[in-house]
Parts: structure tokens; sequence; C-alpha cells
């Protein structure tokens, strides 16, 4: 796949039917310290590919994307918290992906349905990892519902990861409190039907 391809393939903000999407980052003002070491209670819940997570990686370990692009969508509400984003994100590598490593994932996840994250400052959080229902697109889908728990907080997030020939697609949503979960699916939708568009 070419950048240009790639480019091609990504939503726009019309494709999510709900009013009051633009886009944007909500990470705008500025971006946490994505370096800063946490702590994963069990351990083998973090997810990084630093960890045992990293042996269901899609692509070899250090194969650099021939072509990558994103899009960033964000909503604002009228509350002080009352923020969404969405990201879709396309990287398409010489090798091909495995998508057989997306069922290796899934079920690593199921043994990591509850577990805490404690940050550097001591804040700790509860996670909790839910199925989430999408259609199977290409050649397999992994679909999930992250909801982390900190003081009166709740963060939830609908994540979907699309294995597609040499390339792997991840959409994902972040809301406080709640999200719409139709805005992931819109997105995998549109970006699936934009691939194969582009790619012709």
């Amino acid at each position: 796949m070419t950048q240009d391809q790639a480019d091609a393939a990504l939503p726009a903000v019309e494709a999510i039917t709900a009013e009051g999407w633009e886009v944007g980052s909500i990470d705008d003002a500025g971006a946490a310290d994505d370096d800063a070491a946490s702590t994963y209670n069990p351990a083998e819940c973090d997810l990084s590919a630093s960890t045992d997570f990293g042996d269901v990686a899609l692509v070899p370990e250090g194969e650099e994307a021939v072509a990558a692009s994103k899009a960033e969508f964000k909503k604002s509400g009228d509350e002080m918290f009352d923020l969404h984003g969405a990201t879709v994100e396309l990287k398409s590598y010489e090798s091909e992906v495995d998508s057989d490593k997306l069922e290796a994932f899934a079920e690593k996840l199921k043994d990591c349905a509850n577990f805490t994250i404690t940050d550097d400052q001591g804040i700790t959080s509860a996670v909790q990892i839910l199925p989430v229902s999408l259609p199977n697109y290409a050649d397999s889908t992994l679909a999930f519902k992250l909801q982390a728990s900190v003081s009166f907080l709740i963060v939830i997030a609908d994540i979907a990861v699309v294995a597609s020939g040499h390339n792997v697609v991840t959409i994902a949503q972040v809301g406080l409190g709640g999200i719409d979960p139709q805005v992931v699916s819109e997105l995998a939708s549109a970006t699936m039907a934009n691939l194969e568009t582009a790619t012709q």
C-alpha cells in the first residue's frame, strides 16, 4: 500500500452520524506522559509489546510500517468532563499481517477481565475488559471495551483491531462516563469500505 492509498482509506468525520463531532484531538491541550512507569496487577495484564502480549503482535517486532495514516475526531459537551475522542489508525507493512494472532490476543484478554493499574504517582485505576459486538471485517477482527475507574471518574474506551492482508486498522473511541457504541462501528464500516476502494 502506498501512502496516498493509506490516506484515502481514512474516514471523514461525516462517517459518524451523531451530532457534535469534529476533526481534532482531545489531547490538543496536552498529552499525558506515556513513558511514565505503571504497575499492573496481575503483571501479565500489562498490554504493552514489551511483555507477554508482545508474543501476539500482528507483525514481527521492530518492523516499520511502509505507510501509515491517522484520523482524529473529538466531541465536547457542555460539562467540564464531557469529552469524547475517536481515532482511526492504518498501518501497512511489507510482511503480511498474522491475523491468527488476534485470536491469541483475545484469549489473553479473557485472563485480564479485571485488573488494576497504578501510575508513578501512586494512583490506582480498576480496569474491566468486556466484549464488544462488531462484524468480522477482512481477515480477522477483534473488538473490546475497556472501562477504567479512578476516584469519581470512569473512562470508557471501545477498541477495534482489523487485520487485512498487509494492513492493520486500529479504531478507538474514548470518553468520560459513557460513550456512543455506534461510533466505532460506523468508523470501522467506513474505513474498510474506503480501504477496499483505495486498493483496487
